[in-house]
């Protein structure tokens, strides 16, 4: 029978850690900075536990034991089983995430470095797997605004496992809740999330391509429409150029059996008028220019290569169609 006690978490790396920062800083508890030793990678980590018949129960401990128990240490420990569960039973572990919601945004967002990046490590290796059907709506809401938050983070081994984390997203995570909280931060004040934000929206309706009415309800497939309008509309010029880019490759898909792409819009999707005649113009200027946009390449250059510099895992920009509008 499967153990319900945290007596079982993987010991040793939270100790690990804090003689490796006081060594460094001479000082005990101080913030801890990055190393790669102090981290499980995910084929090292070994299953503690015998069977998936008492996942509750040991979640239900684990929450139990972070919530009374304020040492990060404890807290660090409890991730690591999270990671040990999730890849031996990650179906039945993801059931419960949104019970975990609290403590995995309070871990995100620790000052303690360490701990945010092994929680970022967690939320990856959960997106690697991700089902629609066995993660809560919530989870998303809450737990994928923080992973772009931390996208753009000054402090580069966060904000490579953020990326990380995006990148695992883009390729199992086109549904409806996806698909929302992408738009929503695509409009974000801080500049550089929203474009990270549309820029992950765009890679996982690439993803999907033409299964894409299979995955996102034609509710949500509006609000990606309306998004992409507004997006062309604005005044970023990364987006404005990814924006159009996915507007013609959708046109693509969704009129290949004949269908009035406006008429498709208006009827099907019930988008706003305002919103089909920027999307309408904006496919006629495409069509019509022939001069390259050199400053909007500069600019889609320049995010590509901050990307790849502060990430060991390529953040790959969609495919820029570069004649003028």
């Amino acid at each position: 029978m499967m153990t319900s006690s945290i007596s079982s978490t993987p010991r040793g790396k939270a100790n690990q850690i804090e003689t490796s920062e006081t060594c460094r800083s001479g000082t005990r508890g101080a913030t801890p900075t990055s190393t790669t030793s102090i981290y499980t990678s995910f084929d090292d980590l070994t299953n503690c536990y015998d069977d998936s018949s008492n996942i509750d129960a040991i979640i239900e401990e684990l929450n139990s034991q972070v919530h009374s128990n304020e040492n990060w240490r404890v807290h660090f420990d409890a991730i690591e089983s999270l990671r040990v569960l999730n890849k031996y039973y990650s179906n039945e572990t993801r059931i419960h995430l949104s019970k975990l919601i609290p403590f995995l945004q309070r871990s995100l967002e620790s000052l303690r470095s360490n701990l945010s990046k092994n929680t970022l490590m967690l939320i990856k290796e959960v997106f690697q797997y991700y089902r629609y059907s066995h993660t809560s709506d919530n989870f998303l809401d809450e737990i994928l605004p923080i992973i772009l938050e931390k996208a753009v983070s000054e402090k580069g081994f966060l904000k490579n496992e953020a990326k990380a984390a995006l990148k695992a997203l883009e390729k199992t995570g086109c549904n409806n809740n996806v698909v929302q909280v992408l738009c929503n931060k695509s409009f974000d004040k801080n500049g550089i999330i929203s474009e990270v934000s549309f820029q992950s929206l765009t890679e996982i309706i690439q993803e999907a391509k033409e299964n894409l009415t299979d995955k996102i309800s034609q509710e949500y497939i509006g609000v990606l429409f309306s998004t992409i309008a507004k997006s062309i509309d604005g005044k970023r010029a990364v987006n404005k150029r990814m924006a159009k880019n996915l507007c013609e490759q959708l046109k693509d898909i969704f009129s290949e059996n004949g269908t009035d792409f406006e008429l498709f819009l208006k009827e099907k999707l019930k988008i706003k008028e305002s919103e089909i005649k920027i999307i309408s113009e904006a496919l006629k200027k495409n069509s019509k220019c022939t001069k390259p946009d050199f400053s909007c390449f500069i600019k889609t250059k320049k995010l590509k290569q901050e990307s790849d510099k502060s990430s060991n895992i390529p953040f790959t920009l969609i495919a820029i169609n570069l004649k003028k509008q």
